[in-house]
């Protein structure tokens, strides 16, 4: 079974349905609704050759998420189910998720790389004023900030919420 070639011809397929957007049309919505099956079932293929326990999938196309659905368990030999609303501890993973979304809103003019976080967000708070007050997005997402790599995730692993995390950053002494 080659299941990542599966999934490699299903991302392809999706990407370049209907890459002519003028003459496409119906044709692209079509070949989205027919990729989602293929999809689900190569998920389900994965999981019976326990390449993964369960996941959680998302389409989202034309702005309109059609398609969210979680799949096996969470633990291999446990019995709680995945739903399309579990939450995954995905490591590194957030780095570039984070910054994709960073570059779209930065794309759209919201924002640039080097706006404040303190102009962003007045709530903002670093240990010191300084650094508070001139931090950018680009210090951030590139470890420039003077926080620690893991501030925060001690925090997060005790469960604690973003918004308290954040406000806590004003506790970490730089490095």
């Amino acid at each position: 079974m080659k299941l990542p070639l599966l999934f490699s011809n299903l991302v392809v397929a999706a990407m370049f349905a209907g890459a002519n957007v003028a003459s496409a049309g119906d044709a692209r919505d079509e070949a989205v609704a027919s990729a989602l099956p293929r999809l689900q079932a190569y998920i389900e293929e994965a999981i019976d050759a326990g390449l993964v326990p369960g996941l959680s999938v998302a389409v989202v196309y034309k702005d309109e998420v059609v398609f969210l659905e979680g799949f096996g368990v969470r633990e291999v030999g446990k019995p709680e189910k995945v739903d399309a609303d579990t939450v995954f501890q995905i490591a590194s993973l957030s780095k570039p998720l984070a910054s994709t979304v960073v570059a779209a809103i930065v794309s759209q003019g919201t924002v640039s790389w080097d706006s404040r976080m303190a102009e962003i967000d007045p709530t903002f708070q670093l240990y010191e004023a300084y650094p508070t007050a001139q931090v950018t997005i680009r210090d951030l997402l590139s470890h420039t900030s003077g926080l620690p790599g893991l501030a925060g995730d001690d925090l997060e692993a005790m469960g604690f919420d973003r918004d308290t995390i954040l406000e806590r950053l004003r506790l970490v002494p730089p490095l």
